[in-house]
């Protein structure tokens, strides 16, 4: 048996929720799997996973700004450097412990180590800055390789054909790394007798006419939830708002609209299905979310993030998508360019449990 240390970064939830159907095969494939993260991911993981050994990593104390997010991390970026060599030194302790026989890191740049398979999940090779931070394009990039280069392999979670998710993030650019394209990583891709049932309370609130799914760390999440709010009060439309936090589950009804916390998988693919219009962050976890169940939606990019920023574009200009920013946010007119847009209509190949068969 197989001993493999999956670790996604603590950044909202969306490295955590694309690592379930790599930590579900590698168990179907009879691995034994320990998953380490930190803060809110590894809070969802542990409500989310079952037979997993679970381990704490320090964060990457990463600031979170008003304004602009890409500002932020340049302010921490000495603390996130020294992070990042504190969970290198933590792996080498751990590894003394478990005897790894792999490790899969989802954009934890100092999970890797020199005698063990060391894989890295990433969906943007080439980082997206724009304006004053154009230059700052080919630094970044060789930075990137650098690290990513202690890996000895990069798994990007899209395809490579130009029916693809990530864009010029990552394609386009030449290959210095051995790079393997491994298709959708999407938690709504799992087996459905493996996941928690369906929360019945909600049921007899409904039926809603929007959801409205809210991802990302702190203060944008709670500057888009008031952003939000405040016109669909004022709009008297009955909508589901999925706050996305896992250390918290309670129910509260405002008027129109119903507050719930978090929602397991079974329960959150079911009201994406069943509800008209979907309101959501532009994360690349969330666009593969929408386009494993074939859906479009009203992204809203979280200001200064420029990945979000060049991905709610990206979709837009193809229709899969309607974006919007998120300080001239208006729901009527988003409302009428999201019944505008085709959504996402071919899924992407799961090409990820090929790969996965040969390290197994």
């Amino acid at each position: 048996m197989k001993k493999v240390l999956v670790a996604p970064l603590n950044w909202g939830l969306g490295h955590a929720t694309r690592c379930m159907p790599v930590i579900e095969t590698l168990q179907h494939k009879g691995a034994k799997v320990y998953v380490a993260s930190s803060g809110q991911a590894l809070q969802w993981l542990k409500q989310a996973c079952n037979d997993v050994t679970f381990i704490n990593l320090p964060d990457y104390n990463i600031a979170y700004s008003k304004n602009n997010q890409a500002i932020a991390v340049l302010k921490t970026w000495f603390k996130i450097n020294k992070s990042i060599a504190n969970e290198h030194k933590l792996l080498l302790q751990l590894q003394q412990q478990y005897h790894f026989d792999i490790v899969i890191s989802d954009n934890r740049y100092g999970m890797w180590h020199a005698d063990v398979l060391s894989i890295f999940i990433c969906h943007q090779i080439q980082i997206p800055v724009y304006g004053f931070f154009s230059w700052l394009r080919k630094p970044l990039l060789n930075y990137h390789y650098k690290k990513i280069k202690k890996f000895n392999r990069c798994w990007i979670p899209d395809a490579e054909t130009e029916n693809n998710l990530s864009g010029i993030m990552s394609h386009g650019f030449k290959q210095l790394l051995p790079t393997n394209y491994i298709g959708l990583l999407s938690r709504f891709v799992l087996n459905d007798t493996r996941l928690q049932p369906i929360h019945k309370t909600l049921l007899t609130l409904g039926p809603f006419q929007i959801i409205v799914v809210l991802s990302g760390p702190e203060p944008q999440r709670t500057m888009l939830q008031q952003i939000v709010s405040k016109q669909l009060i004022d709009s008297g439309i009955k909508t589901l708002v999925v706050q996305g936090l896992p250390n918290a589950e309670q129910i509260v009804t405002v008027d129109n609209i119903t507050y719930v916390s978090y929602l397991n998988t079974a329960t959150l693919k079911y009201w994406l299905q069943h509800i008209p219009v979907i309101i959501c962050r532009s994360g690349y976890s969330t666009l593969m979310d929408l386009s494993a169940l074939n859906l479009k939606a009203i992204v809203i990019p979280t200001p200064g993030q420029y990945e979000q920023m060049y991905l709610a574009q990206y979709h837009h200009q193809a229709g899969n998508v309607w974006a919007v920013n998120q300080n001239r946010f208006n729901l009527n007119e988003a409302i009428n360019g999201y019944h505008k847009t085709k959504g996402f209509q071919v899924s992407l190949p799961l090409d990820y449990m090929q790969f996965i068969d040969e390290i197994i």
